[in-house]
């Protein structure tokens, strides 16, 4: 009989923690992955991280991540995003496709919200063949992902088209957590940054008009680098989102590729909403660099900046 309430008083004190954890607990499946070890490898490896996320978010503590089978680097990174501001997933089971990558797989859409501004975010987990967690980071809306894809024109243009949308995830996500050397090693050392500044000209002096134009600066990778870690030291976070992406190959050079993109900059002190145009060329099959960066703003004069007006690849040698 007391072995039997020693039993009963153990079990009673096991519940809380196992509700307590149940309440955290996202349980990820992948599917159309025909290796079954390792399918089951990956949905345990996603399954633990998103949970460990979930677990820190409502604990208000740093995720634990020492024991999920996962890169250095992954773990870093994600960390880092997590120093911006903290984030879960919304749903207690998620089943998702496995994606072939260049490096291995992939799983995509994740449904996360991020604290900082309660804004829904899909996140994307990249895997080595060996099914360990290679990468986390916050993806672009799955339906511009798929159009962008199927315009493919080639098997060669299409592999390049999966690598360009990574690349650019990776991009706003390094934003996102600060990420300044991996942001410095994504554009090329000649890289030419235009930067368009909204300013006040005097208009119809007779009707009392201003004018809203745009002056465009010059930088070089130094000089905008330097800018930006001192954006990063004096904001507590950074937000970006794109919106309304496009990629089209140049129609001489099949190496590089223009992407226009809306994006949505907010920081803990300053706000704005422009077009990013990025020419991105590859310089072997797995390595690319920016070549070109500008931004010039979505809205002047209480209209949408004309897209046509936009930067484009013919204004531009390569």
């Amino acid at each position: 009989m007391k072995r039997s309430k020693i039993a009963l008083l153990y079990l009673m004190l096991l519940l809380p923690i196992s509700n307590a954890f149940a309440q955290y607990q996202t349980v990820v499946e992948i599917s159309d992955q025909t290796n079954e070890a390792l399918r089951q490898s990956m949905s345990a490896n996603a399954s633990d991280l998103v949970t460990a996320l979930n677990t820190a978010y409502f604990n208000n503590q740093t995720p634990d991540l020492s024991t999920i089978n996962m890169t250095s680097e992954a773990r870093q990174n994600i960390l880092q995003i997590w120093e911006n501001s903290p984030y879960r997933c919304v749903d207690t089971e998620v089943i998702r496709r496995c994606l072939n990558t260049n490096k291995g797989f992939q799983i995509r859409n994740l449904p996360f919200i991020v604290k900082e501004n309660n804004e829904n975010q899909d996140a994307v987990i990249n895997f080595l063949p060996d099914g360990k967690i290679e990468s986390f980071y916050f993806a672009i809306e799955n339906h511009k992902y798929q159009s962008i894809i199927k315009a493919n024109k080639s098997v060669t243009d299409l592999r390049r088209r999966q690598m360009i949308l990574d690349f650019i995830e990776n991009f706003r996500t390094a934003y996102n957590r600060k990420d300044t050397p991996l942001i410095g090693s994504m554009y090329s050392d000649d890289v030419l940054i235009i930067t368009g500044s909204v300013y006040k000209a005097t208009g119809d002096k007779m009707k009392g008009l201003d004018e809203e134009k745009v002056k465009y600066v010059k930088q070089n990778k130094t000089q905008y680098m330097e800018k930006l870690k001192r954006v990063f030291a004096n904001n507590k976070y950074v937000n970006i989102g794109f919106d309304d992406i496009s990629v089209l190959q140049h129609p001489g050079n099949n190496d590089v590729y223009g992407v226009t993109l809306r994006q949505a900059w907010r920081t803990s002190n300053y706000s704005d909403d422009g077009w990013l145009f990025l020419a991105i060329e590859f310089h072997s099959e797995t390595e690319m660099l920016i070549h070109v960066r500008t931004w010039q703003p979505y809205m002047l004069n209480g209209k949408v900046f004309p897209r046509n007006e936009v930067f484009q690849l013919g204004e531009f040698e390569f």
